[in-house]
């Protein structure tokens, strides 16, 4: 059986996770978003997708152009942010990144989780 352990040599970059939560209101009584630290210091390993895998949970994600493997199953969710700490020259360190599908999981198991990404962009 595979473990975490047997994996954790090809999780080659290091990001942080932000979630969106709405602060007290402004003047026009709208909720103001604000991005607030979730997960610190998660080991992943991002990729560029390849023709036919921009699905997820069989539902097409046409914008998606990342993919991004996690060791277990952390709490990651769609419209999470996720920035890149360190890891190799194809991802600059502070690139943002937007998190485009549930977290799910890959190989029968939850050894490594998969999500889908792209850069992230202001609504």
């Amino acid at each position: 059986m595979v473990t975490t352990a047997d994996i954790a040599h090809l999780l080659t970059h290091s990001i942080t996770t932000q979630r969106s939560t709405e602060a007290a209101s402004d003047v026009s009584a709208w909720g103001v978003p604000t991005w607030t630290a979730h997960l610190g210091a998660t080991a992943c390993l991002i990729q560029p997708l390849r023709a036919g895998e921009r699905m997820a949970f069989e539902k097409i994600v046409p914008e998606a152009t990342l993919k991004m493997y996690v060791a277990g199953a952390p709490d990651i969710k769609a419209r999470d942010r996720v920035v890149i700490v360190s890891g190799p020259a194809d991802l600059d360190a502070d690139d943002s990144l937007e998190v485009l599908s549930e977290l799910e999981a890959q190989g029968g198991g939850d050894v490594v989780s998969r999500v889908l990404l792209r850069r992230y962009q202001e609504d």
